[in-house]
């Protein structure tokens, strides 16, 4: 009688061992499966396993695919960003480009206009140059490191579409400065030359 108990004791245990062994196996295999499936795989994987852990199986799958898409939809925000950022800081480049010209053939004019010196044209030119090409380096530095810190936070599309007409407004301001400028500059060349003609024509006349 004892006997029987200890084998019905055995069975039960190696029936349990068993049952243990199989649920490992097919959570494993599901594991093994899971970096590869997708929306029309998921049908299959279902049909492979046991009827006992179908609800598993698909829970685990469900859980992957949404997370892919998570990432896939963080990347492409990533790459929007990088596209957004890109492009504005393009068009930032080419509005100032233009305006140097514009302020440059200004400049060229009233230098011909007034007959100033090559040495001081080109003095001035180069030394205004110099500024504002510093100015632009300094501004790109800090609105590119502002881009990092922003960058690297878990921002919304809201958020990175006001970062980025923030930046634009930013490049605006920054044009028109320069732009407003202009006046200022020119009449200072002509102040710069008429003082010059007056100390060195004025020398020369008396000699």
């Amino acid at each position: 009688m004892r006997l029987n108990k200890d084998m019905k004791k055995m069975q039960k245990l190696s029936a349990n061992c068993m049952f243990f062994k199989i649920f490992t196996i097919v959570i494993f295999c599901i594991l093994q499966c899971a970096s590869h499936i997708e929306n029309d795989k998921l049908p299959y994987l279902q049909g492979e396993i046991n009827m006992g852990n179908k609800l598993t199986a698909r829970r685990l799958a469900s859980l992957y695919i949404s997370e892919q898409r998570y990432k896939k939809i963080e990347m492409n925000s990533s790459s929007d960003l990088e596209k957004k950022w890109k492009n504005i800081c393009f068009e930032w480049r080419r509005d100032l480009n233009d305006i140097c010209k514009q302020i440059f053939w200004e400049f060229k004019k009233v230098c011909i206009k007034n007959k100033v010196n090559v040495d001081i044209e080109n003095d001035t030119w180069k030394t205004w140059r110099d500024e504002v090409q510093d100015r632009i380096k300094m501004k790109e530095e800090e609105d590119y490191q502002d881009y990092l810190r922003f960058k690297e936070t878990q921002y919304t599309t809201t958020d990175m579409n006001k970062f980025i007409y923030e930046k634009i407004v930013s490049f605006k301001l920054f044009n028109d400065e320069l732009l407003s400028e202009k006046d200022s500059f020119i009449e200072c060349l002509v102040n710069k030359w008429l003082k010059y003609k007056e100390e060195h024509f004025d020398i020369k006349s008396v000699k």
